[in-house]
């Protein structure tokens, strides 16, 4: 029995031998595995910098108007990010995989390398498109009056390609794992999504931009346009008060210009002969449309697209005419516009304008040129008439093509089109003025002139918003306002509205919020005020009145709870706030403080946000659109364990 005991010892004394021979080995080739990943590695990383650093290089060029240069850059970046998806898909790479934390680091970086080789090439479709118009993106401005409808219909097909390549790019990246991945690639991975989920919604807009404009310039009959010079010297909720109007005629390509009217010579009509566009617009701004105020007041909504069918409708019931839409500008586009082409000289009174001069002419020192206001505004009309005319003619460069995107950019130009398909894009755009709330958190202030003072011209503005986020998803926000009037007192202008001292200025203010955002309390003065307003276009707000005498500072606050302000769950999340203020003389000043929910840490922040004890902060002048976006994570042995209790908590089978 002994003897039978000391053989069964021997056996699992080899069997120990054995296994522990086995694992050492397995633990051997595991090393020899990870090493040989870990010497790809820093391959994998050169490949993809260099290839990223190509793309920077690419847009630059294209950027600057160097097509040819821009695409041979792009054809760089797409071998570059081959290469880095060839090393993230072989087979010493992918040894990373048995490691739990690291286990889904190469999916993740050979979807990254993929979606940069779709990424490069859709910018090579588009450099290899422009590099065959003569001047490049200058060739999409007008040439001899006339805007070149070809051009855009030929531009239509190659952008649609690179929109469907970085479509594809942007599902590669969503398919990519999300955890458990290192925090660097973790990030990187976040950021490609947000930066190709960008560049997908431009490209998507361009395409629709080159497919609809030709009809909207005319390709098939002339269409013609109502377009309002909006003076924010005198606050409306699309910009500012609309003085005058001219009719803009688009025919083929060739655009042509009306003398400009007051639109105080339009017939006064009752707003009970005309329709609201909506039963909310009625209710909302009917009673400030009752009189003289019809006209001038038209434009208090903040929605554009609302405003241009209310001027629209007006207009067909007072002449008879049926337009085919909207477009105001503001006194900054002419500014930029005789930047661009030069000093223009006013008509009838020998007033030679250069850049510096417009606003300031336009909203306080014609006033005293001219005793009537109907012959100011034509006659600043027609400089404006001059001006445009001017820049058609003169073959815009590139660079004066961007000044003029970036004006619509900026909330300076709108544009509505009774056309469902050119309408369906600009609603996509800034230049469509639509008021609609994006993923996430929202907040916009919104304000109308109550003085009849062009005073809005010395305004300071100043806007800040805190969030602070739950665990819940909720966010609790609390939005101050502070409008100071800074008029001297030598200001040429004097208060309009009965019981106003000599310049005090006084407001109506909306502050908004998000769809599932319950107003709690407001202010307005530092009074308590009832949480009246409404909901407009799915936004509730609150409305107050504030009066602003010269040299002093009127306050207004709102605090709020919104839901699902944040998407994610215990192991992280992303918060996106979209922020719009008035489009006014003095852009705002901005601070936004974002804590994030109890436990998590910010990982990620847009360009702007500064780190601040366990949250970030934006501080500037953004105009009137600012849109942020912040994640956040606990820290990596906290995620770890909840993402393994969140594994274990999913079934292995369905239903």
């Amino acid at each position: 029995m002994a003897e039978g005991a000391g053989r069964g010892a021997r056996r699992g004394r080899s069997l120990a031998r054995l296994v522990r021979r086995a694992l050492l080995g397995a633990l051997a080739m595991l090393a020899l595995l990870v090493g040989l990943a870990a010497a790809s590695a820093p391959s994998l990383r050169r490949e993809m910098a260099a290839g990223e650093r190509e793309l920077r290089r690419a847009r630059a060029a294209l950027v600057a108007n160097d097509p040819a240069p821009a695409h041979r850059r792009f054809e760089l970046a797409a071998r570059r990010f081959e290469r880095a998806r060839g090393i993230a898909q072989g087979p010493w790479f992918r040894a990373l995989s048995l490691f739990p934390v690291l286990g889904r680091t190469p999916d993740a970086l050979s979807a990254l390398a993929d979606a940069g080789v779709r990424t490069a090439r859709a910018g090579a479709i588009l450099a290899e498109a422009l590099d065959g118009i003569p001047g490049g993106l200058a060739g999409l401005g007008p040439r001899e009056g006339r805007l070149p409808l070809d051009v855009y219909a030929g531009l239509a097909g190659p952008a649609g390609r690179a929109l469907s390549l970085v479509a594809g790019a942007l599902e590669e990246v969503h398919r990519a794992p999300t955890s458990p991945l290192p925090g660097p690639v973790a990030q990187a991975r976040a950021l490609a999504e947000e930066q190709l989920a960008a560049l997908r919604r431009s490209l998507t807009t361009g395409v629709g931009l080159l497919r609809e404009l030709p009809g909207f310039l005319g390709a098939d009959g002339p269409r013609r346009y109502f377009l309002g010079a909006q003076n924010f010297a005198e606050l409306r909720g699309t910009g500012g008060l609309i003085g005058a109007y001219a009719i803009l005629t688009a025919d083929a390509g060739r655009l042509t210009l009306s003398d400009f009217t007051p639109v105080q010579r339009l017939p006064e009509l009752d707003p009970g002969e005309v329709p609201g566009p909506t039963e909310e617009y009625v209710a909302l701004y009917d009673p400030f449309r009752d009189g003289n105020g019809f006209w001038l007041n038209i434009n208090m909504t903040p929605d554009f697209p609302t405003a241009a069918r209310a001027i629209l409708d007006a207009y067909e019931a007072a002449t008879g005419d049926r337009l085919d839409g909207v477009i105001t500008a503001d006194p900054t586009v002419l500014e930029a516009l005789v930047r661009l082409t030069g000093p223009v000289r006013v008509p009838g009174v020998g007033v030679r304008l250069g850049a510096a001069d417009v606003v300031e002419f336009l909203a306080v020192e014609a006033r005293e040129l001219f005793g009537s206001q109907g012959a100011r505004k034509v006659t600043l009309g027609d400089a404006a008439g001059a001006v445009l005319a001017r820049f058609l003619g003169a073959r815009p460069s590139a660079e004066a093509l961007t000044t003029v995107a970036g004006l619509a950019a900026g909330g300076h130009i709108h544009a509505f089109s009774r056309d469902p398909g050119m309408q369906a894009v600009l609603e996509r755009t800034p230049a469509g003025g639509a008021l609609r709330a994006g993923p996430g958190d929202l907040v916009a202030v919104v304000q109308n002139n109550a003085g009849g003072n062009k005073l809005d011209l010395y305004q300071e503005t100043e806007v800040v918003y805190r969030a602070s986020l739950a665990a819940d998803g909720s966010a609790r926000g609390d939005l101050s306002v502070a409008l100071t009037n800074r008029a001297p007192r030598d200001a040429p202008t004097a208060s309009v509205a009965e019981g106003l001292a000599p310049l005090e200025n006084a407001a109506i203010v909306q502050l908004y919020c998000a769809p599932t955002c319950h107003p709690r309390a407001f202010e307005a003065a530092g009074e308590p005020q009832p949480l009246s307003g409404g909901v407009e276009r799915g936004l509730p707000f609150v409305r107050g009145y504030v009066r602003i005498p010269r040299g002093r500072t009127a306050d207004l606050a709102m605090s709020t709870v919104t839901g699902g302000a944040w998407v994610g769950d215990g192991t992280g999340g992303t918060y996106r706030l979209t922020l719009l203020t008035p489009p006014t003389a003095r852009p705002a000043r901005v601070r936004v403080e974002i804590a994030p929910p109890p436990g998590m840490r910010i990982t990620r922040a847009s360009p702007g946000l500064e780190p601040t004890g366990d949250g970030v902060r934006y501080e500037g002048r953004p105009g009137p659109l600012l849109e942020l976006e912040v994640s956040f994570a606990p820290p990596l042995p906290l995620r770890l364990w909840r993402e393994l209790l969140e594994l274990l908590r999913t079934p292995v089978f369905g239903g």
